[in-house]
């Protein structure tokens, strides 16, 4: 009798634990935006579920002026059948304050790279690599403010991979984005890139 008590004690506390840290805790975190996003005069979105034992992405979405740029902010998770988050993206979209009519792409990795494009600062290319499709474009975007801008949410170990083409800049990050901190690092990039100049 004390064994089949001692299983089920345990067996109950497992599944609680489960429940918590697969579905419990993801729900909270796509919620954590909403005071963080309130704080700074930005609309959220929360997602909307996918309903349950549904495979796909449910997304959060922060929209809003950010130092007088309109800023559009989508943070994913994908969630499996059993509603658990296992991994997801975030996407920030803004406008330029000076336009430029050249267009690239360019994604930033932490670490060191053989082939990098080095950007002449020492201490950024030993920790950010840089490929890029219009080398030139990308370094000239690439100003002292927007390169530890850019450190600074590359250092978790997430690329930064962004596009821009007449004034339109999409940064995308291989990771939701739920953690004040994380959300702030991505906030000042936008500043950052839509003030950069490229020429």
């Amino acid at each position: 009798m004390m064994q089949y008590l001692f299983f089920t004690v345990v067996g109950a506390l497992a599944l609680t634990a489960l429940w918590y840290i697969f579905i419990k805790a993801p729900q909270a975190r796509s919620r954590q935006l909403e005071p963080w996003a309130r704080k700074r005069g930005l609309t959220f979105h929360p997602p909307v579920s996918l309903g349950s034992h549904t495979t796909g992405l449910e997304t959060s979405t922060l929209q809003g002026m950010v130092q007088g740029i309109p800023v559009t902010l989508r943070s994913s998770r994908l969630v499996n059948s059993r509603r658990a988050g296992i991994n997801g993206t975030a996407e920030l979209m803004l406008r330029a304050i000076a336009p430029s009519p050249v267009s690239f792409s360019v994604t930033l990795a932490p670490g060191s790279a053989r082939g990098a494009i080095p950007t002449g600062d020492p201490a950024f290319d030993a920790n950010v690599s840089i490929q890029s499709d219009n080398p030139r474009a990308a370094l000239a975007w690439l100003n002292p403010q927007l390169r530890a801008a850019v450190y600074a949410l590359v250092a978790n170990g997430e690329p930064l991979v962004c596009a821009y083409a007449g004034g339109e800049t999409t940064l995308r990050f291989g990771a939701p984005v739920f953690e004040e901190t994380q959300l702030d690092r991505l906030l000042a990039l936008a500043v950052a890139a839509a003030y950069a100049r490229l020429g």
